[in-house]
C-alpha cells in the first residue's frame, strides 16, 4: 500500500497480501510501481500509515515529486504528508517547546483534545471532512512554574500549502468555528499561534482580541520548508526548478491576505543579528608632491584638493592638520602686516595668504616722487 500512494516499485511477495488490497483503487503497472485511482482512498490509507508512525519525511516518499510537479494536488499531498510526518518525528525547532517528537491523535472536535497531558505536545490530526480549515492542530499544556500558578495552554493551528496567496482565508476560518472555544476556556492562560507552512514565506503578524467576534488576541507565523526539514525542503527546491518563474507563480507565494479588516502589526520572523555601526571613511585624497624640500623636523600638513603647494616651513615650524574639505590654517603663522590680504583658500576652508613684505615696491616708488617734489 505505501508503495501505491508513493509510486515506488511494489516488493516482492505482495502477492501473499493479494485479499488485503482492494484492486479497484491500488494496482501496479508493468515496471513495478505502484498506482492508485482514487484521491480520497489514498488519503484514507495515509491517515492511517501516519497514525502507524511511517515516517513520510525519511523514506523515499518525495522521490517522485519532481514527476508529479505539475500536478499540484499529488505535490500539495506529498509535500503535506511528509511535514505531518516530519512534525511528528522531530517536532518544530523553531519553538522551544516543540522540539521534540508528537504523539498523533486523531480530532473530530474539541472534546477529542486531552486536557490531561502536560508538559509533552500532541499533534492532532483533523479528519478532512470535518475541519477543512486546518491540516494540524498542536496543543501543549504546561504546567505553572510555582505551586499554585495556572496552566498554560498553547494553541498551534497549521495548514500547509504551496501557494499561501490564493488559498482559502485558514485561520478566519478556523477562528469561526473555535474562536468562542478559545475564549470560553478559564481554567488555563491561552496562548494561539496560527502556522502556515510554504516554500519560502517568513512572516509573523499580531492580532488583537476581537471580543465581538469571539477571537482570541493571537499571531499568525509563516514558516518556510527549510525550518521544517531540510530534505524535504531540497526535494521540493529541486523538482520545482521545472515551475514557471513569472511574477504571477511568485505573487503566489506572498502571505494570505485573509479576508478580515482586524489590523495586524509585523515583527521580524527570525531573530536579527546584532550589528555594528558601519565606520566611515573619509574619502582619500592624494598629496601633491612637495614642490620645496621640508626642512629636517618640520611635519607636512595634509593636502588638499585644489590647495597650492605651501613654502618650505623653516625648522621648529609645525604645520596644523587640515579640516575635512578645506586647508587649515597653519599653526604659529607670522602676523599680518597692516595692508596685507588673506587668499581665499580651496573648498569651504581659508587658506593663510603668503605674509606681504613690509614694504612694497610700489609704497617705495610713491615715497621717491613724494621725495623728488
Amino acid at each position: 500500500m505505501t508503495a501505491c500512494i508513493c509510486h515506488r516499485s511494489v516488493p516482492s511477495g505482495w502477492t501473499r497480501n493479494f485479499k488485503l488490497i482492494d484492486h479497484r483503487y491500488f494496482y501496479h503497472l508493468d515496471n513495478g510501481s505502484g498506482q492508485h485511482t482514487c484521491g480520497l482512498v489514498r488519503d484514507a490509507v495515509a491517515e492511517q500509515l501516519l497514525e502507524w508512525n511511517l515516517n513520510f519525511a525519511d523514506t523515499d516518499f518525495l522521490n517522485s515529486l519532481a514527476e508529479y510537479i505539475d500536478n499540484q494536488s499529488v505535490t500539495g499531498f506529498l509535500i503535506e504528508y511528509a511535514v505531518l510526518s516530519s512534525i511528528q518525528s522531530n517536532g518544530l525547532a523553531i519553538f522551544a517547546d516543540l522540539k521534540t517528537s508528537m504523539e498523533v491523535k486523531l480530532f473530530n472536535g474539541v472534546s477529542d483534545i486531552n486536557m490531561d497531558i502536560v508538559d509533552r505536545p500532541v499533534l492532532y490530526r483533523p479528519r478532512k471532512y470535518n475541519f477543512k480549515a486546518i491540516d494540524g492542530l498542536i496543543v501543549l499544556i504546561k504546567s505553572g512554574k510555582l505551586k499554585d500558578a495556572r496552566k498554560t495552554l498553547s494553541i498551534y493551528p497549521l495548514q500547509i500549502t504551496l501557494t499561501p496567496a490564493t488559498h482559502r482565508p485558514s485561520r478566519e476560518q478556523f477562528f469561526e468555528e473555535y474562536g468562542k472555544w478559545i475564549t470560553d476556556i478559564s481554567k488555563f492562560d491561552v496562548k494561539v499561534e496560527f502556522l502556515w507552512i510554504t516554500p519560502i514565506c517568513r512572516q509573523i503578524r499580531n492580532y488583537r482580541a476581537e471580543p465581538k467576534q469571539h477571537w482570541p488576541k493571537h499571531k499568525e507565523r509563516y514558516i518556510p520548508f527549510l525550518q521544517i526539514d531540510e530534505g524535504i525542503w531540497e526535494k521540493y527546491e529541486d523538482a520545482s526548478g521545472r515551475l514557471p518563474k513569472d511574477k504571477a507563480a511568485q505573487r503566489k507565494l506572498l502571505p494570505n491576505p485573509g479576508i478580515t479588516k482586524a489590523p495586524a502589526t509585523e515583527e521580524p520572523a527570525t531573530e536579527e543579528p546584532a550589528t555594528e555601526e558601519p565606520a566611515t571613511e573619509e574619502p582619500a585624497t592624494e598629496e601633491p608632491a612637495p614642490q620645496n624640500p621640508t626642512p629636517e623636523g618640520a611635519t607636512e600638513a595634509r593636502a588638499t584638493k585644489g590647495a597650492q603647494a605651501a613654502p618650505a616651513v623653516p625648522k621648529g615650524t609645525t604645520r596644523g592638520k587640515g579640516a575635512r574639505g578645506g586647508a587649515a590654517m597653519a599653526q604659529a603663522a607670522p602676523a599680518v602686516p597692516k595692508g596685507a590680504t588673506r587668499g581665499k583658500g580651496a573648498r569651504g576652508g581659508a587658506a593663510m595668504a603668503q605674509a606681504a613684505p613690509a614694504v612694497s615696491a610700489r609704497a617705495e616708488r610713491a615715497r621717491a616722487r613724494a621725495a623728488k617734489s
